[in-house]
């Protein structure tokens, strides 16, 4: 999700002011527990099988500052 304005600085420049958020709503995304395959089949006999222990990166929010000329 993003949010921007625009600001006229004279008649020729332009500023434009930024906020980009990614995973905005902060929703688990968890990652892949398949990560021993043999031969394209998930090891079942893992004492770990079907435990989800990692996760992606949280909510992330980036600022920025655009000058057009």
């Amino acid at each position: 999700m993003g949010f921007f304005k625009d600001i006229k600085a004279g008649e020729r420049y332009r500023v434009q002011l930024r906020a980009e958020f990614f995973n905005i709503f902060n929703r688990v995304n968890f990652k892949d527990t398949t990560s021993s395959v043999v031969d394209g089949l998930a090891n079942l006999n893992q004492r770990t099988f079907g435990t989800l222990r990692n996760a992606l990166d949280p909510r992330i929010g980036q600022l920025a500052v655009k000058v057009f000329f």
